[in-house]
């Protein structure tokens, strides 16, 4: 059987008008200008907790250095990791899945295998992955997965022993932290303005920094992986508010019925994909 495609933007808008019976070009320009636009509001008012929102992002300390931007789709964080290690040196090579380590890396296949390896400087820098082989004739360590970009002989690694969840805190009680100058492997983080920021700060230039966080789908990159995701999850739920917004707009007695049908669809959904349900707001009719 074959796999279906990818749901696109102008399935759904086709599918939206067809739905509600008219496919004109005016209600075309109108789906597109304004309808699907709203309808992507409209989901992400609801759905700003869907564990299909959530994203994994990795950073490297600068030692001194408090502050460290956030992607341009973050919205939100879910918990910042530190990482640390032990045992780092420099990659002999690599390939699409493997990490060539040093020479005179001495580590065992028992004290490497289920550990992460992570790339720190050099090229490949922020690679992170988990090591599910290791042969210690020839120092390559296999992967997880693929790096995103393939490590080479200038490719500084460390293997992750060490793993703590920073607490979080306000900017305001981070201040006296940055205000002795201590620094020391960070065990606190704030956010604000699209940045985070780490206390105490770093005393070095390895420490990786591994954070979960939910994406605003608004300011997804339309030719993304997570923003297909996004189509395909809520597919249904677009194409029922362009369906809805279009038999509102030609009076038809029929949107009543939609606009209810939307609200079941959503909170269905609901009750699949949000996390956290903390103050979500209750679903209204349109």
């Amino acid at each position: 059987m074959a796999v279906p495609s990818d749901v696109t933007e102008a399935i759904i808008k086709t599918a939206g008008l067809s739905d509600a019976g008219n496919t004109s070009s005016a209600f075309s320009t109108l789906a597109t200008n304004n309808w699907l636009p709203e309808a992507k509001e409209y989901v992400w008012t609801y759905f700003k907790k869907a564990r299909d929102f959530q994203k994994t992002g990795v950073d490297i300390t600068i030692k001194g250095s408090r502050e460290y931007s956030l992607p341009s789709d973050y919205d939100r964080m879910l918990d910042v990791v530190i990482l640390d290690g032990d045992t780092r040196g420099t990659a002999q090579a690599g390939t699409s899945n493997t990490i060539t380590l040093a020479s005179a890396d001495t580590s065992t296949e028992d004290s490497v295998v289920g550990k992460y390896i992570l790339v720190y400087s050099g090229t490949g820098e922020n690679g992170y992955r988990q090591v599910t082989a290791f042969n210690t004739s020839t120092k390559v360590a296999t992967m997880d997965s693929n790096w995103d970009t393939t490590p080479d002989a200038t490719s500084l690694y460390m293997i992750v022993n060490y793993r703590q969840i920073l607490t979080p805190a306000t900017l305001q009680q981070l201040e006296a932290s940055f205000t002795t100058g201590e620094k020391a492997r960070p065990d606190f983080y704030a956010e604000y303005d699209n940045k985070l920021f780490l206390a105490k700060v770093p005393d070095e230039s390895y420490y990786g920094v591994l954070y979960r966080y939910y994406v605003n789908i608004m300011k997804l990159d339309d030719t993304s992986s997570i923003y297909t995701l996004f189509l395909n999850q809520f597919r249904m739920v677009l194409q029922k508010y362009i369906e809805m917004k279009a038999l509102k707009k030609m009076d038809d007695t029929r949107a009543d019925k939609e606009v209810k049908e939307l609200a079941r669809l959503t909170s269905y959904l609901i009750s699949k994909q949000i996390v956290d349900t903390v103050g979500l707001q209750k679903v209204v009719s349109y």
